[in-house]
């Protein structure tokens, strides 16, 4: 992607970063201890820090999120079988009643691929997160 596309703020365009479909991949500082997180090699490629619009504008929860992004289903049951078991449990049953397909068929993705997204911040170091509230913008620094 071009920089030149974001140096005029007036022209600018900027991606919809990732978004979550479906509660069950937010996982407290408490349950990531059971998904692997430490312990199990690779599991920290998976679950991030989150920051919900309220995180940026209030004291954040410091709750993370799994994100499986160039995952199979398959892949996650062999590798990281906590983290297949709490999505199966939590986001799947509610992802088998959702109207789009995309969203059913790959239940333990959480939300878009946003491939634009990933990768332009793939190699930032920080990125500024704004949360749209009531037509008001809170925006910050947050580290990649």
């Amino acid at each position: 992607m071009p920089v030149e596309r974001y140096r005029n703020p007036r022209k600018a365009r900027w991606p919809q970063a990732d978004y979550i479909i479906g509660s069950g991949f937010i996982v407290t500082p408490e349950g990531v201890i059971h998904l692997g997180l430490g312990n199990i090699q690779g599991v920290e490629r998976h679950i991030r820090n989150y920051r919900h619009g309220r995180d940026l504008t209030d004291k954040p929860r410091g709750v993370k999120v799994i994100d499986l992004f160039g995952l199979t289903s398959e892949d996650v049951r062999h590798r990281y079988p906590a983290i297949y078991q709490w999505v199966l449990e939590r986001v799947k049953p509610e992802r088998d009643q959702n109207n789009r397909a995309g969203y059913r068929d790959k239940w333990w993705i959480f939300g878009e691929a946003r491939s634009e997204w990933r990768r332009m911040c793939a190699t930032l170091p920080r990125y500024i997160a704004a949360g749209i509230q009531s037509g008001a913008a809170a925006s910050r620094w947050l580290t990649a």
